[in-house]
């Protein structure tokens, strides 16, 4: 049914089978690469370090003076990291207008960075890792995200509140309640992860590129690719969020094998990028989305690499009064037609609290 192109990704095998013993008389290829596993490990306990590889020069030929670490884009190789989430539940706060095109198109949107709702944030992220220019704007243009919330933060009124005042257009909008259906384990170029707050992880990279100039001083110089955990990074302002996020790596210039893509004969059917006609319109056409299908009944045509959210429950507004039974009656035979199934649909319980307070307010 469809034809999935990769590169092939070079396991750490690669390089310790026929090294050359010394490079410059100086350190083995081996205990510079166990001095940075051992570093690594200790910094970042569950990071995946079965991924270094040797350089690729000219003509194919393989170059040992240069060796390459990367995190892969099996995600299942995060697993055991801090950077996977292991609840199956995602909160997603937004308008009624999104939550209407959700259902029409049957799909949700990830834009890349530049769509950042915070332009400071990247450069955060991009300060702690010490990213030089060129990669930081492959990573804006090529890095698409979809922002959601711990599930946890419908059970604190006061950090609910605020999410839908920020996000949920003041209390008129949405809040979709999604279940992962498939195995997070099993996804290419895709990663879930909680946001990671503030300074106290700098420290942890400001140590490792610190051991890596130390082992770059001679030859094999290690290179190190950490730019897609980049955007799972953020000011500790902003930790009364409780954001997860998912993102996609679609990065020309990273280290590893390309990112994936599927076709059905000659037509690409993943991934379909596709600029906004609104960010268009403000000039802002580095403002780009990637399609992402939802579950719906009766469709069998998903791909395990690739992530199946399904919406569970949809949650009005605290702001809405008089028209909640026709709005839940028109999301309703919306859901029922385009997606084959009805979500619960529900009013937060902040309505009570806010316009209990509303009413002694006007008295």
């Amino acid at each position: 049914m469809s034809n999935k192109n990769k590169n092939t990704t070079a396991k750490r095998q690669d390089v310790s089978g026929k090294l050359p013993k010394k490079l410059n008389n100086l350190m083995t290829i081996e205990d510079k690469i166990k001095k940075f596993d051992d570093a690594l490990l200790k910094l970042f306990p569950g990071i995946d370090t079965d991924f270094l590889q040797s350089g690729y020069g000219k003509n194919g030929n393989i170059d040992w003076q240069n060796i390459q670490f990367h995190i892969p884009s099996n995600n299942s190789n995060l697993a055991k990291s801090p950077y996977f989430y292991e609840n199956k539940s995602l909160l997603h706060f937004s308008n009624i207008y999104s939550l209407s095109s959700i259902l029409q198109e049957k799909n949700i949107r990830f834009y890349n960075l530049h769509n950042l709702n915070d332009p400071r944030e990247f450069t955060f992220a991009s300060n702690v890792f010490n990213i030089n220019e060129d990669l930081i704007q492959d990573s804006k243009d090529n890095i698409f995200t979809m922002s959601f919330c711990e599930i946890e933060i419908l059970k604190k009124s006061t950090s609910e509140f605020n999410m839908w005042r920020l996000y949920g257009d003041k209390g008129k909008g949405v809040a979709l309640v999604f279940k992962i259906v498939n195995d997070p384990k099993e996804w290419e170029d895709f990663h879930v992860s909680k946001i990671i707050y503030g300074t106290s992880e700098r420290f942890k990279f400001v140590k490792l590129l610190n051991l890596l100039n130390e082992l770059n001083q001679n030859l094999p110089r290690l290179e190190v690719d950490f730019g897609k955990i980049l955007a799972f990074h953020k000011s500790r302002l902003f930790e009364l969020e409780k954001e997860v996020r998912i993102i996609f790596d679609k990065r020309e210039k990273r280290i590893g094998m390309q990112s994936k893509t599927v076709s059905n004969k000659t037509k690409q059917i993943f991934p379909i990028i596709k600029s906004d006609l609104a960010k268009l319109v403000d000039n802002t056409s580095n403002i780009k989305y990637l399609k992402l299908p939802i579950f719906s009944e009766g469709n069998n045509n998903y791909d395990s690499e690739i992530p199946l959210l399904k919406i569970e429950q949809i949650i009005l507004g605290y702001n809405f009064v008089d028209q909640i039974p026709e709005i839940k009656e028109h999301i309703r035979q919306l859901c029922d037609e385009q997606l084959g199934y009805k979500p619960k649909i529900i009013q937060t319980r902040l309505k009570d609290y806010y316009w209990d307070i509303a009413n002694k307010a006007s008295h």
